[in-house]
């Protein structure tokens, strides 16, 4: 059995750490359902869970602010909650399974893997989850830009700097980029140039992916 839940990531201003009861009263009535009105919680309804039951949240990623939260940033703005600086909307899945079981990591990752699209969002966890800022959830220990030795460490160093900057390649992305570097470039990217193509490797621009037809 599946059944989800939306949740609601507010990011304030730096120096205000929470709000007073009248902005959260407009923030509550802004995020309300006018259908539902008294849906929204404080807190998840999938607090405990069961041991046969796993949640699994999916959420935009940390690195970027998405358009639905620049247009209600732009609401709150408007209404006088100038300290609300991003809103993210989540979704929680409670899957419930027949019986109790021992839920592994490849179990989990295969159940989360048609949830979302790893381009785009990313799994939510008690670890990764910000506390204050959806910059916590960045890498603090990168260089400015470095060298990423695919020739010397072949595909465990593709997969290495694919985890760490959170570039989304999938294994035939990286499989091409190593091929194109190592076999036909015959030199190491940057990690700046291996990020600019995960940028650039959008549903919009695969165009490799589209063959024309010869009337």
């Amino acid at each position: 059995m599946l059944l989800l839940q939306v949740c609601y990531h507010v990011e304030l201003a730096e120096g205000c750490d929470y709000l007073n009861i009248n902005q959260i009263k407009i923030l509550q009535w802004l995020l309300s359902s006018p259908l539902q009105p008294h849906a929204l919680r404080n807190e998840s309804m999938y607090k405990l869970i069961n041991d046969d039951q796993i949640i699994i949240e999916i959420g935009p990623r940390f690195n970027f602010s998405t358009a639905d939260s620049s247009n209600s940033v732009q609401i709150c703005e408007s209404v006088g909650l100038h300290d609300v600086v991003r809103l993210e909307v989540s979704t929680r899945f409670l899957i419930t399974f027949n019986q109790a079981k021992s839920v592994s990591k490849k179990l989990f990752d295969d159940l989360a893997a048609p949830l979302h699209d790893r381009m785009t969002q990313c799994i939510y966890t008690t670890e990764n989850l910000p506390r204050k800022s959806f910059n916590e959830g960045l890498p603090k220990d990168l260089e400015p830009w470095f060298v990423v030795p695919l020739q010397k460490e072949g595909m465990a160093a593709m997969e290495q700097v694919n985890n760490k900057l959170g570039l989304a390649f999938d294994t035939w992305d990286m499989q091409f980029y190593m091929d194109l570097f190592v076999n036909k470039l015959k030199r190491d990217p940057t990690s700046v140039e291996l990020f600019d193509l995960a940028q650039s490797n959008s549903e919009h621009s695969r165009h490799w992916f589209f063959k024309m037809a010869k009337k």
